[in-house]
């Protein structure tokens, strides 16, 4: 079976440089979903080909370095983050080597890499040819990190070479990853965009006991949104009193969406799992209204209605359960505008039924990209406004804004929900 992440190594002679350097020099031809990352041209050898000429050991020490951030991180926070391409971008491997300009991103339960052709200059003989953009199941991409190390590894001991930093480091590493507490705590500290031991221990404490109360998976998502760690209490505390709400019919839903379970990326499950829900609720087509929506999920009059008095100071929306099989919730909003809340609810909605964890009583609805938040987006953009809907009323030219305001008026929802659904479907070229 052709596996999603493949380090291909071939060992070869090398009599300059470092022990480590020296032990490990090999072909390498790097692939991701059959896709080949280190496609060369070397103007030196006037050749094209499928593999570099390089030290795995610094490439190894990279990954071991930055594994935590590499499994759990996503995309910078802020534009320009050194650190965090330090992290993430493997040039920053180093060693004197010339590498693919990849790009590794996690979301959770996938982990993208991206990579672009590179140019020729004087001081660099190859440039890298093609670009890469390949979704990695998490297990697969942790599978092939793992492979690939312990193989630098085993050619360190049969060369005799004992105690390297990359052994030491591999083995606190696998330790951590064995320990669940520790693990736990790493993963919460890369996902807030620190490097292993150098996060706010306090503060990582704190979430972690919120996890204990509200659920782990929960906290992890919130941990993703930002850098500075978030205080709950206030948001605990505004759940316990937020709106009531109940899904009708809420374990057949949920039994009805099972099967979006083995969609391979989280867009397709939540898009598929929200047209299945239009289908059950009979509703396949067409705006679903405030009024269909608040006879569904038993909503107060009005709570979907623009509300300028409601406080904006929360960094996401989220709703509270009692535990996963309940039909309620309590439904804490972040918008003020109706567009905005009526995809909120939505999207918790989602998440309830398709997503959350059993264990998590909280649902966070942030501005994360992880995985879990993408499905939420994508069902609740199926929901309110059907894929099928969307391509029969859009017409010849896509990046018509009239046409784009007119549809987003008719469903209630916000331009930006629009043209992101186009954009993602390759139908519209619109930067958004």
């Amino acid at each position: 079976m052709k596996q999603h992440l493949d380090f291909d190594l071939t060992w070869e002679q090398l009599s300059t440089g470092g022990d480590e350097e020296r032990a490990t020099f090999a072909s390498l031809a790097l692939l991701a979903d059959g896709q080949v990352v280190t496609r060369v041209e070397d103007q030196l050898a006037k050749t094209t080909r499928s593999v570099v000429r390089v030290a795995a050991y610094p490439l190894a020490l990279w990954f071991a370095s930055n594994w935590w951030r590499l499994r759990w991180e996503g995309p910078r926070k802020g534009g320009g983050d050194h650190d965090w391409a330090m992290a993430h971008r493997l040039p920053a491997a180093g060693g004197g080597y010339v590498w693919p300009d990849v790009e590794i991103v996690s979301h959770g339960e996938y982990v993208n890499l991206c990579s672009h052709e590179t140019s020729s200059n004087d001081i660099e003989s190859i440039m890298y040819l093609g670009n890469v953009d390949a979704s990695l199941p998490a297990d697969d991409f942790v599978a092939a990190l793992d492979s690939f190390i312990d193989s630098v590894i085993a050619r360190l001991r049969d060369r005799g070479l004992e105690k390297t930093p990359l052994q030491e480091l591999w083995a606190l590493v696998r330790k951590e990853r064995r320990e669940p507490s520790t693990s736990e705590f790493r993963r919460l500290e890369a996902l807030l965009g620190f490097d292993a031991e150098e996060g706010p221990h306090s503060r990582i404490e704190a979430l972690i006991e919120a996890g204990k109360r509200l659920g782990s998976e929960a906290i992890a998502e919130v941990a993703a949104i930002s850098k500075e760690v978030p205080d709950l209490s206030d948001i605990e505390e505004a759940l316990q009193e937020a709106d009531r709400v109940a899904v009708q019919d809420c374990a057949s839903l949920r039994k009805h969406v099972a099967g979006t379970a083995g969609y391979r990326y989280s867009w397709q499950r939540g898009e598929e799992a929200g047209r299945i829900v239009r289908s059950v609720i009979g509703q396949a087509n067409g705006p679903l209204d405030d009024s269909i929506l608040e006879d569904w999920l038993s909503l107060p009059t009005n709570v979907l209605q623009q509300d300028p008095t409601t406080s904006r100071d929360f960094p996401f929306a989220a709703a509270l359960r009692g535990s996963a099989d309940s039909d309620e919730m309590r439904v804490l909003f972040r918008s003020s505008f109706h567009s905005g809340r009526r995809f909120e609810i939505a999207r918790l909605v989602g998440d309830h039924l398709v997503s959350a964890p059993r264990d998590d009583r909280m649902m966070p609805a942030t501005q994360a990209k992880t995985a879990r938040q993408s499905t939420q987006r994508a069902f609740a953009a199926e929901l309110l406004l059907p894929w099928s809907d969307l391509i029969g009323q859009i017409g010849d030219n896509p990046d018509d804004e009239e046409r784009i305001e007119d549809i987003a008026f008719k469903y209630q929802v916000s331009p930006l929900v629009v043209r992101t659904r186009l954009v993602s479907k390759g139908i519209s070229e619109h930067s958004l």
